[in-house]
């Protein structure tokens, strides 16, 4: 508004943020697959780790949230040990923010790489949660440190702490839930007997992602 007597305009209000949809988890194994690392029966809000994932139009859209105040993430490995591996990661910075980084693990850390082919990106800390919601393309000209999803990989599970004096662009992988190997673009519903596994995680959501 203008004030009386006011020459100029009025400064510029930036829009409301919308609010963080909930994960929809009465949506696995319906729309996208859901992998789950927790007590039985947990949900995106009650889980250690909790991913989910589906196949839209070009894009593959990820969700992901973590019982930690640090990061959450998930990697694609062309074997089973850590090491050379493509890393999405939703980090939980020192503003408050979730921010959506990719990231290139060497050993047990993961140093940050600045092509970043995250999307639509979301992210919240709450209850002492991280979670976050993007999307990044199945098919990407031949990177060295970016997949291509319509391939086989083993998926990485991770989450960590927040480290005081550590660098927001490199991550100490402490936690590492389950490990399995598929496609996230086309998940047949013979998947399950084929999923090679480590670890506690409920693969029962395991259904086709389209």
């Amino acid at each position: 508004m203008l004030y009386p007597h006011s020459t100029g305009y009025p400064f510029p209000t930036a829009p409301p943020v919308d609010p963080f949809a909930k994960i929809r988890v009465d949506d696995c194994g319906k729309t996208k697959g859901c992998f789950r690392y927790g007590k039985p029966g947990c949900n995106a809000e009650t889980c250690d780790y909790f991913l989910s994932y589906r196949r839209i139009g070009a894009d593959v859209e990820f969700e992901l949230s973590a019982d930690t105040d640090g990061w959450v993430a998930v990697g694609f490995s062309s074997d089973k040990k850590m090491g050379g591996d493509d890393v999405m990661a939703c980090v939980h910075d020192d503003n408050g923010r979730v921010r959506i980084q990719h990231f290139y693990n060497v050993g047990q850390w993961a140093k940050e790489i600045q092509r970043n082919p995250a999307r639509d990106e979301e992210g919240v800390f709450e209850n002492n949660r991280v979670t976050c919601r993007f999307k990044r393309p199945v098919y990407v000209p031949r990177e060295e440190t970016i997949v291509d999803l319509h391939l086989n990989w083993y998926y990485l599970f991770a989450w960590g702490p927040a480290i005081q004096g550590m660098n927001r662009d490199q991550l100490a992988v402490s936690n590492v839930g389950c490990l399995l190997c598929f496609s996230a673009t086309s998940v047949p519903s013979i998947l399950v007997s084929h999923l090679r596994l480590s670890g506690n995680c409920s693969c029962t959501d395991c259904m086709p992602s389209e």
